[in-house]
C-alpha cells in the first residue's frame, strides 16, 4: 500500500547504497533515546529485521570528538543482544560548515539534499492516504525553506488536488463521520456485555467505560480507579478506519503509580507470553471476518481484565 511510511525509511538506505528486507510489519520510533551513558542519539528506530540509529546535525558540529564512536558501539551492542543489524546515519544539510566528518566514525553520511530528492519520487495514494501525501508535501516545503535555504513561493500542487477532488474528499469525509459512529456504537455494546458478563449482581455501576469520539481510545475501568486515572484501554492509532486494535493497561495518574508498576509490568508480559504482541490487526476482507476479529480481541481484553482486576484492586488499596 502507497502510505509512504516505509519508503521514507527506504530512502535513507538507497542514498547510502545499503540493500536491505523492508518486510517488516511493526516498528517503534524514539526522539532523543537514551544510549545509558553514552549520549542521546536523535532517531532510533527499532524494526523486528534491524535497528537504525539517526543523529541530526543542522547547525552545529559533534558535542565531542568521539559522539558518533560512542553511539556506534552503544547501538551495535544493543543490536547484537538481540541478534539485529545496525544500520547509523548521519544527516545534515550542506551548509552546516561547523560540521567536521572524516568517515572513519562507520556512520553512513545522508545530506538533506539528498534525501529531500529522494523524498520527492515517493508515490503515496492521494484518496486513501491523504494526509500522509499533505504532510509529506509540507516537510518536503519545510525542509527546504528553513534548513536548506531554498526561496520559493508557496506550493500549488497541494491546493490544486483539494480543488480538484474536492466533491471526493467531501464524500469520504462524510462516509468517513458516518463509519466512526457505526464503530463506536458496536464497541460500546461489545463493552456493555464485557461488563455485564463480569460485573456480579448489583456490581455494574462500579464499572465504567469511556470512547473517545474520534475513535482512538475505548477504555474500561472501576469507578473506584477513577481517581487514579487506572484504565484497561484499547487504542485505535492513527487513521480511520483503524488498521488494527493495540490492548494495554494505562496508569496516566501519578497517584498510587509506585504500587501499580508491578501489574503494569505483568500485563505487558502476560500479552507478549500469550499473543506475542499487544496488536491485534482487524480483517476487513468480509462481513464475517471483520465480526470474528473484533470478537477475538474482546475475549482477549475480557480475559485480560478478569485476571488483573483484582490485582489493581490489590495494589492500589494496600
Amino acid at each position: 500500500e502507497k502510505t509512504g511510511t516505509k519508503e521514507v525509511l527506504k530512502s535513507f538506505f538507497n542514498i547510502a547504497g545499503i540493500e536491505v528486507d523492508f518486510s517488516f510489519t511493526d516498528f517503534s520510533i524514539d526522539r532523543e533515546y537514551d544510549l545509558e551513558g553514552s549520549g542521546r542519539i536523535d532517531i532510533f528506530i527499532e524494526t523486528e529485521s534491524f535497528i537504525i540509529g539517526i543523529e541530526n546535525k543542522i547547525n552545529s558540529g559533534f558535542t565531542s570528538k568521539d559522539q558518533l564512536a560512542k553511539y556506534y558501539d552503544s547501538i551495535t551492542n544493543k543490536a547484537s543482544e538481540k541478534d539485529k543489524p545496525a544500520y547509523l546515519f548521519l544527516l545534515f544539510p550542506e551548509k552546516n560548515t561547523n560540521l567536521k566528518v572524516n568517515g572513519k566514525d562507520k556512520f553512513n553520511y545522508i545530506t538533506y539534499e539528498k534525501l529531500i530528492k529522494e523524498f520527492k519520487k515517493i508515490d503515496i495514494e492521494p484518496i486513501k492516504y491523504l494526509r500522509s501525501l499533505i504532510l509529506m508535501k509540507d516537510f518536503i516545503l519545510h525542509i527546504e525553506e528553513y534548513i536548506m535555504d531554498v526561496k520559493k513561493n508557496i506550493s500549488i500542487d497541494v491546493f490544486k488536488f483539494l480543488d480538484d477532488k474536492r466533491a471526493d474528499i467531501e464524500k469520504l469525509n462524510n462516509l468517513q463521520v458516518s463509519a466512526k459512529r457505526q464503530f463506536i456504537k458496536l464497541i460500546e455494546q461489545k463493552f456493555d456485555k464485557i461488563i455485564g458478563e463480569m460485573a456480579g449482581e448489583g456490581e455494574i455501576e462500579l464499572w465504567k467505560q469511556h470512547i473517545t469520539s474520534g475513535a482512538v481510545f475505548f477504555q474500561i475501568y472501576k469507578t473506584s480507579w477513577e481517581q487514579y486515572n487506572i484504565h484497561f484501554e484499547l487504542v485505535s492509532g492513527e487513521g480511520f478506519p483503524p488498521k488494527q486494535l493495540y490492548i494495554d493497561l494505562h496508569h496516566e495518574s501519578k497517584n498510587k503509580k509506585k504500587e501499580t508498576e508491578q501489574v503494569l509490568f505483568d500485563v505487558k508480559n502476560w500479552i507478549e507470553k500469550e499473543y506475542g504482541s499487544n496488536k491485534f490487526i482487524i480483517d476487513y476482507t468480509t462481513s464475517e471476518s471483520f465480526d470474528n476479529t473484533i470478537d477475538d480481541i474482546m475475549k482477549v481484553f475480557k480475559k485480560l481484565i478478569e485476571i488483573f482486576a483484582p490485582e489493581i484492586d490489590k495494589a492500589i488499596n494496600n
